[in-house]
């Protein structure tokens, strides 16, 4: 099941996400290609809404077209420890508050305290303040031999790189031969508009043998 980020909820109005939101989900996905998908979600159902009439889930303003600004993502037990975890430490001022396994923490202290509501032991969910909602930074993860990068930026060097993910709005570009490339830039640094280049010019070589 893929996030959905725009259409129409239960009542009918319009919705979308914000660029903070859709970042998550883009990047969650490759991080954790193998992560199961049962509960993901974005947009609350019409029973969802009926229970948690409050949740960051409802678009708002509760009328007309509005703004989805939470996310619940599926996750394994150890994945969502991982995930968690590395957002509590990264004090990501996105951060309204996260779940998880009857947890959860928000700032201004991120501290771990116990959560009394629905469990959340097979995903976590993710709130965002919508003050933030232009902001396309990366998000930590947890993924330690994973780079990212927004196009311009630079990548970093070839000790370092087991895997690029480039992110652009909803789109990734993904490397896994990252030596391959360096060696055929015969650079240390790459950027990713070097990198768009680099693939084109590997997919040549290769329809070329």
């Amino acid at each position: 099941m893929a996030f959905r980020y725009s259409g129409k909820n239960w009542e009918g109005r319009a919705w979308n996400t914000p660029t903070s939101l859709r970042s998550f989900g883009v990047q969650i996905d490759e991080e954790y290609p193998s992560r199961p998908r049962t509960s993901d979600g974005t947009v609350a159902s019409k029973t969802h809404d009926k229970v948690s009439p409050s949740s960051d889930h409802r678009p708002r303003p509760t009328s007309g077209p509005g703004v989805v600004r939470a996310i619940d993502a599926t996750v394994t037990v150890d994945q969502g420890n991982t995930i968690t975890e590395a957002l509590r430490q990264s004090k990501d001022k996105r951060i309204k508050y996260v779940i998880w396994n009857r947890r959860s923490f928000s700032p201004p202290d991120w501290t771990w305290r116990n959560y009394s509501g629905a469990p959340h032991d097979k995903h976590l969910h993710l709130s965002l303040w919508p003050t933030q909602d232009a902001n396309d930074d990366l998000w930590q993860l947890g993924v330690d031999d994973m780079v990212w990068s927004k196009i311009g930026d630079p990548i970093g060097d070839k000790e370092d790189c087991k895997a690029v993910h480039a992110y652009q709005g909803e789109k990734v570009l993904r490397v896994q031969d990252v030596e391959a490339l360096f060696d055929a830039d015969r650079t240390t640094i790459l950027t990713v508009s070097r990198l768009t280049d680099l693939l084109m010019e590997l997919d040549l070589r290769k329809a070329n043998r």
